[in-house]
C-alpha cells in the first residue's frame, strides 16, 4: 500500500520515503505497530472484504494524502492497483503521548479541540463581553480550506508534520497582508464592499468563500482572524465587503474562501482569532482564542508604549523618534493560544504557545507572530523563538507619557509612567462551560502570561526583558524629575447604556502651602477598538484655583445628542483630561475607554425542537433610541440547522419599540445545537444574542 500527500505531484515536489511526503507499507495479518515508523495489520475478513488498520510516524505531514492499495496473487506476479476515491486526512493526534500537541490532561482535548462552538472577550474592560462564535471545524469546507491555505502560501510538505512551523505559518496566512491569505483586516468602519466584521458569527463561511473565489475576503479584525482567511479593516468603510462585527462563525469566511480563492473582506482580530482556532482544532492542534483587556501595541522595541504631546500637553499623532510608526493601545486585542512541546527551545518552554494572525508588525518580513512560548513572555526570556519580545509589551509595557521640553537633552521629559495598565484581563473560555448570553464560562488566565501587577516577580520579569533591549533600557532609563504638589484622579465611569448621559470628572487636591493655578482640558472622543480616533464629541478648556491644602473638582455633562451621531462600531468612547500647574509647570494627563451598552437579543423557541421537523426561533429586544431603526435585518447562526447562516429582513422599527422578528429553520439531528444571532440597521449596529437548544429525535 503507498500513501502520498495530494497535490505533491502538482507542486513539482515527488513524493519520497526520506521525505516523510510518501508511505509504503505491507499489510500484514499480525503486527504490532511500531513507533516512527509506517505499519499496518488485517483486523477482519469477511468474504471479498478486508479491514485493516494503518499506524503512521507521529512526525507525518498533516494534511490530504492519496491512498494506492496494489494486490498480488499468491504464486503469480499478476498485480491489480486500486485506488481510493476519497483522499484521507492525517492529522496531529493530541491523545498520542509520541505526539507533539500531546496534551496530558487528555479531558481538556473536549475543549480545545472537539468544542466546535465557544467565546470571544470583546470591549473595554468595565465592560467586556465574550461574543459566541461558532468555530465549525468538522464542517466539510474546513479542512479542504485549510490545505489551499497552505499551499497558497507555500508551506513544504515536509514542514506539514512539525506543529511549530505549521502553526507560524497560520498566523500569516489567515490574514491577506502576505501570501494572498484568508481575510482582509478593515478597521475603519467603512465596509460596504465586503462583510462587515461584527457580522461574522462562524469561521468556515469566511473560509468557503475563500477557497470559492480565491481571493482574500473583506473584513474582519483582530476576533474574527482568532477564528479565519480574511482581509483585515478597521477604518469602518466596509461597503465593498462584510462588516467585521457581522461574522460570528468561522463557516461563512471558509465557505467564502472555498468557493472564490480570493481573500474575504473584512475581518478584526476576534474575527482572525475566530479562524485561527477553526484551522488549528481542524489540524488537531489543541487551541484556544485569548483576548487581552488594554493591549499594547509596541511599534519600535521599547517594551514600552510612548505617548507624546506638546508644551501645551496638546496631542501628538505621531512618534517623534520613530518616523515609521507609532505606539498604540487598544481597548482590546484578540490572538490565540496553541498547545504543543517545543524540542526547538531549552527545557521548560513547551505547553501554550501564543500565535498572532492580527496583521501590526512584520517578523521575519513577512506578518507573522509566534508561537510565543507563555513561560518566556511571563519571565521576560526575549531571546527565545518566535516574537517573545513583542508579546512581552503587549501584556506587560509601561506607558510612558513624554512633553515637548526644549531644556531637556533629548528634547522631551517624560510626564508620568503607568505600571500597570497595560494587560488588565487576559481572558479565554472556561473548558466544559458555555453560557450564551453571561460570563460563567469566562476564565481570567492572566496569571498565565504575568506576575501578579505590583509583585517584585512581575518588575523582575518586566526588567529581565528590558536588560536584553538596548533600545527599552534607554526608555526606562528616564527619570520623571518634575516637581509633583497637585494630585490629580480622573474618575471612572459607571455602567453607561446607549441612550444615557454620563459626566467626566477629575479630582484635584494641592497638597502644597500655596495656592495653585491650574489649565485643563477635559474631552471625549469616538474611537475605534484599536485606538484609532473618529470624531471629537465634546471639549471643554479652562482654569481653576485651587488653594493650600484644598481638594476641588472639574467635570463636563456629555448628553446623548452630542455622542449617538458620532459613535462607531462597538459604541467605544475615550475620555481624556490634561492639566498643567502654572506655578510649578507640572503636567498631568490621563484618559480611560468605555463602551456604551447595547440590548443583547432574545433568543426563544415556541414549542421543542425536533430533528428534521421545521421550526421557529422568536428574537427580539427593545429599540433604546429616540428614533426609529431602518434597514433592518436579524442574522441566525447554527451548525445544527439546515442553511446553517439565515438572514431576515424586517420592517422599519419605531424609537423605543419592541424589535421582533420570526425565522423559520430545520433542526438537522437530535443532540444539543447553538444558535447565534446579530441585527443591524442604519441607526443601530452589533447587537447580538446567542441561545443553546436540544434537539429530540
Amino acid at each position: 500500500m503507498c500513501i502520498v500527500p495530494e497535490g505533491a505531484y502538482i507542486e513539482g515536489e515527488n513524493p519520497q520515503l526520506d521525505k516523510e511526503t510518501m508511505g509504503s507499507v505491507f499489510i500484514k495479518r499480525e503486527s504490532v505497530p511500531e513507533k516512527g515508523i509506517w505499519s499496518a495489520r488485517i483486523t477482519d475478513v469477511q468474504d471479498d472484504n478486508m479491514m485493516f488498520e494503518v499506524s503512521t510516524p507521529v512526525t507525518l505531514p498533516v494534511g490530504s494524502w492519496s491512498v494506492r492499495v496494489v494486490t498480488r496473487r499468491r504464486g503469480t506476479n499478476l498485480r491489480e492497483v486500486y485506488d481510493f476515491e476519497s483522499d484521507l486526512y492525517i492529522l496531529f493526534n493530541p491523545w498520542n503521548p509520541d505526539d507533539q500537541t500531546y496534551m496530558e490532561e487528555t479531558e481538556l482535548l473536549q475543549e480545545y479541540v472537539l468544542n466546535d462552538v465557544g467565546k470571544v472577550w470583546v470591549g473595554p474592560a468595565r465592560s467586556s463581553r465574550g461574543r459566541a462564535w461558532l468555530f465549525a471545524q468538522f464542517d466539510e469546507a474546513a479542512l479542504p480550506a485549510c490545505m489551499f491555505a497552505l499551499d497558497r502560501a507555500g508551506v513544504p510538505f515536509q514542514h506539514r508534520g512539525d506543529p511549530v512551523k505549521v502553526s507560524r505559518a497560520i498566523s500569516r496566512i489567515v490574514n491577506s497582508n502576505d501570501d494572498q491569505g484568508i481575510l482582509i483586516g478593515r478597521w475603519d468602519g467603512q465596509y460596504e464592499d465586503g462583510t462587515a466584521p461584527t457580522e461574522w458569527t462562524n469561521s468556515v463561511d469566511i473560509l468557503r468563500q475563500f477557497l470559492e473565489t480565491q481571493q482574500e475576503v473583506p473584513y474582519g479584525q483582530c476576533w474574527v482572524f482568532a477564528g479565519v482567511v480574511l482581509i483585515g479593516r478597521w477604518d469602518g468603510q466596509y461597503e465593498d465587503g462584510t462588516a467585521p462585527t457581522e461574522w460570528t462563525n468561522s463557516v461563512d469566511i471558509l465557505r467564502q474562501f472555498l468557493e472564490t480563492q480570493q481573500e474575504v473582506p473584512y475581518g478584526q482580530c476576534w474575527v482572525f482569532a475566530g479562524v485561527v482556532v477553526t484551522i488549528c482544532r481542524a489540524l488537531g492542534i489543541p487551541c484556544r482564542a485569548v483576548t487581552n483587556i488594554v493591549s499594547a501595541h509596541d511599534a519600535n522595541s521599547s517594551l514600552s508604549v510612548d505617548k507624546y504631546y506638546t508644551e501645551n500637553m496638546d496631542d501628538l499623532d505621531f512618534d517623534p523618534n520613530n518616523p515609521e510608526g507609532v505606539d498604540s493601545i487598544w481597548n482590546y486585542h484578540v490572538w490565540n493560544d496553541v498547545w504543543m512541546a517545543r524540542p526547538d527551545l531549552p527545557a521548560g518552554f513547551g505547553g501554550w504557545q501564543s500565535i498572532d494572525a492580527t496583521p501590526q508588525e512584520k517578523s521575519s518580513g513577512l506578518y507573522q507572530c509566534g508561537p510565543a512560548p507563555l513561560e518566556a513572555v511571563k519571565q521576560g526570556v526575549l531571546g527565545l523563538s518566535y516574537d517573545v519580545g513583542f508579546m512581552v509589551a503587549t501584556v506587560n509595557a509601561d506607558l510612558m507619557r513624554w512633553r515637548r521640553d526644549p531644556e531637556s537633552e533629548t528634547g522631551w521629559s517624560i510626564v508620568d509612567t503607568k505600571n500597570y495598565y497595560i494587560g488588565k484581563m487576559i481572558l479565554t473560555k472556561k473548558p466544559y462551560v458555555f453560557d450564551p448570553n453571561g460570563d460563567e464560562d469566562r476564565e481570567d488566565i492572566t496569571h498565565q502570561y504575568k506576575h501578579t501587577e505590583g509583585s517584585a516577580s512581575e518588575r523582575l520579569a518586566l526588567m529581565n526583558g528590558v536588560r536584553q533591549s538596548e533600545r527599552a533600557k534607554r526608555y526606562y532609563a528616564v527619570l520623571n524629575n518634575t516637581s509633583s504638589d497637585v494630585q490629580f484622579s480622573l474618575r471612572d465611569i459607571d455602567t453607561v447604556f446607549i441612550g444615557d448621559e454620563f459626566r467626566i470628572c477629575v479630582d484635584i487636591t494641592n497638597t502644597s502651602e500655596e495656592g495653585r493655578n491650574i489649565k485643563a482640558v477635559l474631552s471625549a472622543t469616538s474611537i475605534f477598538y484599536n485606538g484609532v480616533k473618529s470624531q471629537v464629541v465634546k471639549k471643554a478648556e479652562g482654569k481653576i484655583f485651587v488653594g493650600p491644602g484644598k481638594r476641588e473638582e472639574i467635570s463636563i455633562q456629555v448628553t446623548p445628542e452630542e455622542y449617538l451621531t458620532r459613535l462607531v462600531e462597538y459604541g467605544n468612547l475615550k475620555i481624556t483630561a490634561m492639566a498643567i500647574v502654572d506655578e510649578t509647570k507640572q503636567s498631568w494627563a490621563d484618559d480611560d475607554d468605555f463602551a456604551v451598552l447595547k440590548p443583547i437579543i432574545s433568543v426563544k423557541f415556541a414549542d421543542d425542537l425536533l430533528a428534521n421537523q421545521p421550526a421557529t426561533v422568536a428574537l427580539s429586544f427593545m429599540n433604546p433610541l429616540d428614533v426609529p431603526l431602518t434597514g433592518c435585518e436579524f442574522r441566525v447562526t447554527s451548525s445544527g440547522i439546515s442553511g446553517r447562516t439565515l438572514a431576515l429582513p424586517i420592517e422599519d422599527v419605531g424609537a423605543k419599540e419592541l424589535v421582533t422578528g420570526q425565522i423559520p429553520v430545520m433542526p438537522l439531528k437530535p443532540g444539543l445545537i447553538n444558535f447565534v444571532v446579530t441585527f443591524k440597521s442604519k441607526e443601530l449596529k452589533d447587537i447580538s444574542g446567542a441561545a443553546s437548544a436540544e434537539v429530540f429525535d
